[in-house]
């Protein structure tokens, strides 16, 4: 059994202005969310398996590599077609798969504009920002400072990407987990160590190459999530004629607001340019990106990749939104947040995954999989960043403290003192997650938190 409403909490009571209009044991006619059965249980498993076992495969590969730059970066001799679905899983989380579903739900379908943002930004950084850092042979987006400043610069922006990572990992991590509780009953505890245990394991062991493989599964998973979502959701709703029809009802059909204006939410000026800006910083300099550039073979294969990694990011930003639409049709006469199914938007895509995937089974264990790519990925990239950023900007190029690259090579897996460094990063994003992050489970708004921080 799942959790249950009030008959008060229901559309279908007496005298509420709309009944709904599928008939079916959803949770507006029972104001029951299903749990999750053991065949979701067995799918999901069997879909964490997958990136563990490849980080088995390439540590076992990596065994001979004997400097950090062969086990980091791969030798330098990725393709562009791997590192391009590694940078997109790395972009792409489950924050965005959640969020952007939401805020086509609650808003509009103006966000969509960002994706010509998107564009620009994928475009400069390629031509402009990725060729310095390619052709200095830089490991770290953060020795270009220490050349271009000073030591004391590259150091202060280290650290600063390292607070910056704790809290964004702390987000992407709980973010998700704390919506899949709330709507199916997935324990927030165990999701939570389960990713960090896995996230760990292949960083650690598996190196770049093992992060870049473990990120195209992820990257499938995620298109094959929403995909069973969609699918699903036209054989219960309808087709195009039906979903427009619908949301033009709903008045959340919008792409022409040019208002210059701070009380509008989303404009195309505001939309493109800031997804510009932001996206570029993103883009441009993050260390996690900088790292798999410099990883290609050339600095056209790092180009191709960031072109290839935009084309999915959009593709998966078109089916988040694309799904938005459709919870649009399904609850339009019945909003979950007005009848206290869910406390928030970013509630609503498990609430209707669950809602119309729960007959075939597997299929929400599938869907919770493809969330859980999305965090993983990003948490996976985000590790591996920050332990080449501490062993070359805090570690082995300070003049006082020189160490060997076999012995970099060895601190990057969890043995030894890397191991308590390791340790020490989750425990304290896990301290970060239990006293802060917590407090705010009635954050509405996964996309304004996501590019926040």
């Amino acid at each position: 059994m799942g959790s249950a409403a009030s008959p008060e909490q229901t559309c279908a009571i007496p005298g509420h202005p709309t009944e709904p209009v599928f008939d079916g044991d959803y949770s507006f006619n029972t104001g029951i969310i299903k749990s999750l059965v053991a065949a979701d249980y067995l799918v999901l498993v069997a879909a964490l398996c997958g990136p563990f076992l490849i980080g088995l495969y390439q540590a076992w590969e990596n065994r001979k590599s004997v400097t950090i730059e062969q086990f980091l970066l791969a030798y330098r001799s990725m393709t562009p077609v791997p590192v391009g679905c590694s940078i997109c899983a790395c972009f792409t989380s489950a924050i965005t798969m959640l969020g952007m579903a939401a805020e086509t739900y609650d808003q509009s379908t103006m966000f969509i504009w960002v994706v010509v943002g998107l564009v620009m930004a994928a475009a400069a950084s390629a031509h402009i920002y990725h060729p310095v850092f390619y052709r200095l042979g830089l490991i770290t987006s953060f020795e270009y400072l220490e050349l271009r400043f000073s030591k004391s610069v590259r150091t202060v922006a280290a650290t600063m990407f390292m607070l910056q990572m704790l809290v964004y990992i702390s987000i992407v991590l709980y973010a998700p987990t704390a919506a899949l509780q709330k709507v199916t009953g997935f324990p927030l505890w165990g999701a939570l160590i389960s990713t960090s245990v896995v996230c760990i394991i292949v960083t650690a062991f598996a190196g770049m190459r093992g992060i870049v493989w473990a990120d195209v599964y992820y990257v499938v998973l995620m298109f094959l999530s929403l995909l069973v979502v969609l699918f699903r959701a036209v054989q219960v709703v309808g087709g195009w004629e039906q979903l427009w029809a619908s949301n033009v009802r709903s008045h959340r059909v919008l792409f022409d607001e040019y208002r210059l204006h701070f009380k509008v939410r989303h404009s195309v000026w505001s939309v493109v340019l800031g997804g510009f800006f932001t996206f570029s910083s993103s883009l441009a300099g993050n260390q996690p990106i900088v790292q798999k550039i410099v990883s290609c073979y050339s600095l056209r294969d790092g180009q191709i990749a960031v072109y290839v990694s935009i084309t999915l990011s959009i593709s998966l930003s078109l089916l988040s939104c694309l799904l938005g639409l459709y919870m649009g049709a399904f609850y339009e006469n019945c909003d979950p947040m007005q009848v206290d199914l869910v406390e928030n938007s970013n509630q609503l895509l498990p609430l209707f995954a669950t809602d119309i995937l729960s007959a075939s089974y597997g299929m929400v264990g599938l869907f919770i999989a493809g969330l859980f790519s999305g965090s993983l990925s990003t948490i996976s990239s985000a590790l591996s960043a920050a332990s080449v950023s501490i062993i070359k900007d805090f570690i082995q190029d300070r003049p006082d403290c020189q160490i060997s690259e076999g012995k970099a090579r060895c601190m990057a897996q969890p043995i030894g003192e890397w191991a308590v460094r390791m340790l020490r990063y989750g425990f304290i994003s896990g301290m970060l997650l239990k006293n802060v992050l917590i407090p705010f489970r009635q954050v509405n708004d996964l996309q304004e938190w996501c590019v926040t921080v």
